[in-house]
């Protein structure tokens, strides 16, 4: 079988994917789950409508989504069953969700975790709907630990494309609509543990900001052991604009023991030079940009 772009998807990735029509959302359901299953992880699906129908799409697709379902591997739930079943949306509810999924699924002995959300709700006026972009940033902590990976998929035809971008901006990344066979995930979020920190690659600006700055908020209390500043590793970061760089600047100086960043690229470091945040460069990357 020819790999699909969701095959480039690893563990930690969370991506908004848009669509324009069925057909569309058909194919990435498809292929997502396929990838998923295929690299040995579970795979839970939230879907719009029941799980039979979902269950019968994926058949048509030709994943055979009954002997999956049998067997763990792949678990359909509706979101009207399930987080949205009391009539409203509970995001931090929704985020407990997914890290006892998240836990279920590594204790069954699969690999991680695949969790795909047809958010096609969120354009309706159900309570709590409202904070669903508080939800896709927040839920970036889940995922940055690096054994989980997430795609949402919303309909480009009934989200205002106002809150389509801000609840994009949620996400690391951003897929479709349409085939884009050149397609990689912009940003790449992971939490390490030694040095305790966070580790960023791609590209760093305003159409996945709010996802970093969920991720950092939260840095201090996803690393409780870690002591001492914690570590922001820049060396396989692209780009980051000023924007970006001030945020750094704001999460050192909000979280207890601050930040320090390391591998730092000479452009990322001159703005944070020249915003006044040298103090959390690391010594190499401070004497570089001072060279």
């Amino acid at each position: 079988m020819v790999p699909s772009l969701f095959d480039r998807l690893v563990a930690g990735d969370h991506v908004c994917t848009v669509y324009d029509d069925e057909a569309q959302r058909l194919t990435a359901v498809a292929r997502f789950v396929r990838a998923g299953v295929g690299g040995g992880n579970r795979v839970v699906a939230f879907s719009a409508g029941s799980p039979e129908k979902a269950v019968d799409e994926l058949v048509t697709q030709g994943v055979d989504a009954r002997a999956l379902c049998e067997t763990g591997a792949l678990q359909v739930y509706a979101a009207g069953d399930t987080y949205l079943a009391s009539g409203s949306f509970d995001p931090e509810a929704a985020v407990g969700g997914w890290r006892r999924a998240l836990a279920e699924a590594l204790d069954a002995g699969y690999t991680g975790l695949w969790a795909l959300g047809d958010m096609a709700w969120g354009a309706s006026q159900i309570p709590g709907a409202e904070r669903l972009h508080w939800y896709e940033a927040e839920v970036n902590r889940v995922f940055s630990g690096g054994q989980a990976l997430a795609m949402c998929l919303y309909d480009r035809r009934t989200m205002p494309p106002e809150a389509l971008d801000r609840i994009s901006a949620a996400h690391p990344s951003r897929l479709g609509p349409g085939p884009d066979e050149s397609w990689a995930p912009l940003l790449r979020m992971r939490r390490t543990a030694v040095p305790p920190g966070l580790a960023l690659s791609g590209e760093a600006d305003a159409s996945n900001r709010e996802a970093l700055a969920a991720t950092l908020a939260g840095l201090r209390e996803d690393l409780p052991d870690a002591r001492g500043p914690l570590t922001v590793d820049l060396s396989e970061l692209r780009f980051a604009d000023a924007a970006v760089a001030r945020l750094l600047i704001e999460s050192h100086r909000a979280l207890p023991g601050g930040i320090r960043v390391v591998g730092c690229p000479p452009q990322v470091a001159r703005l944070l030079q020249v915003l006044g945040g040298e103090e959390i460069l690391g010594a190499v990357d401070r004497a570089e940009v001072t060279a």
